[in-house]
């Protein structure tokens, strides 16, 4: 059974005010997770666009050496520019961006009521990082924090690693997975002395599907491994991607994972993988676990969206989801795994 936490949305886009005058806050969503001296501890990923002015579009313009965003207007009578696709958006045959997105840490107790730090922890530094980093995902390893996060730029969609100790220095590593990859979840320890990770790279021909990587270094990934791919007429149709790094259970490896319908719905399920041999599946939900249904999912800057990037292990069989929702908030629902895993085994 899933429980939404009844203060959901936990986090809004009103927690925060924009770094750059003249922008709004628009989004507070889809969240790292883990826990640090017995606190829980969230990277949000948080968006602001420009204020709109009538009759323009309002184009982010990164500057590397300040790191800084100004504004251009363009005209939207502008023959150069093109609008034909929503999410990217052309001038002179070069994409530009209105939203651009920072990581702010938020730090709680009971991980419903969170203290949420004024300055974002991760913001654009490079020129892949010019439209924004976004996504992130928290690994702890040894002693280390591995956070993955994807970078936004004119070169493409990249998925970069960064690590620290202490959640107050971060330092980052470098681009791990080149355009177009996003989705990209590092398993909580070793398997036969190698790290594994899922990722979701772009594809021309085929529908986005879920992969396997391994690395003897955690920066170079090779042995890739087609893991799932969308299934016609169900709940994950049109595209999958990884959602939180796994948990390790009794039966295999717990991941919950995202699918898009042919209706543009994102949903969640859940994957249950050998412990030993993770490219082998041992069960995938038929039914998502977690859909739109309250209004804060159906309604905000892209409806209809549930998006997990961060999870918490309770106790032994109870985890907290941190999802996304609407691509606008943030919220959480809490679950009993071994119910799920009794019934995906059961039905799989």
């Amino acid at each position: 059974m899933i429980l939404r936490f009844t203060n959901n949305p936990i986090i809004k886009p009103a927690d925060f005010k924009p770094v750059e005058s003249g922008f709004k806050v628009v989004s507070a969503c889809n969240c790292a997770a883990t826990e640090y001296n017995h606190r829980i501890v969230l990277l949000i990923r948080v968006e602001e666009v420009p204020e709109e002015k009538k009759g323009y579009f309002s184009a982010s313009i990164f500057n590397k050496r300040t790191g800084r965003y100004s504004v251009s207007y363009i005209s939207n009578n502008d023959p150069e520019l093109d609008t034909k696709t929503s999410w990217v958006i052309r001038y002179k045959n070069k994409p530009c961006f209105s939203g651009i997105s920072r990581l702010y840490l938020a730090i709680s107790e009971d991980g419903k009521n969170f203290k949420i730090n004024k300055e974002p922890s991760l913001y654009p530094e490079k020129n892949y990082e010019e439209f924004g980093i976004q996504d992130p995902r928290i690994t702890f390893i040894d002693d280390t924090y591995y956070i993955t996060y994807v970078a936004v730029s004119s070169y493409g969609i990249v998925t970069c690693l960064a690590k620290t100790k202490d959640f107050i220095k971060f330092t980052k590593l470098g681009i791990i997975f080149g355009p177009d990859n996003k989705d990209v979840a590092i398993f909580p320890t070793k398997i036969k002395r190698e790290y594994w990770c899922f990722h979701r790279p772009g594809s021309s021909i085929g529908k986005l599907s879920i992969w396997l990587a391994a690395s003897d270094n955690i920066m170079n990934w090779g042995n890739h491994i087609l893991l799932i791919s969308p299934r016609k007429g169900m709940w994950d149709s049109e595209r999958v991607g990884a959602g939180a790094p796994p948990i390790r259970t009794h039966k295999g490896w717990l991941e919950i994972y995202h699918g898009k319908d042919d209706n543009g719905i994102y949903s969640l399920g859940i994957l249950l993988l050998d412990l030993k041999k993770p490219f082998k599946i041992i069960a995938r939900s038929r039914t998502p676990i977690l859909k739109p249904e309250m209004w804060y999912e159906q309604k905000g800057l892209t409806p209809n969206v549930i998006f997990s990037t961060g999870i918490i292990q309770k106790c032994e069989n109870k985890i907290i989801i941190y999802y996304g929702a609407a691509d606008t908030v943030t919220c959480a629902a809490e679950i009993d795994t071994n119910e799920i895993i009794n019934n995906i085994t059961e039905t799989t």
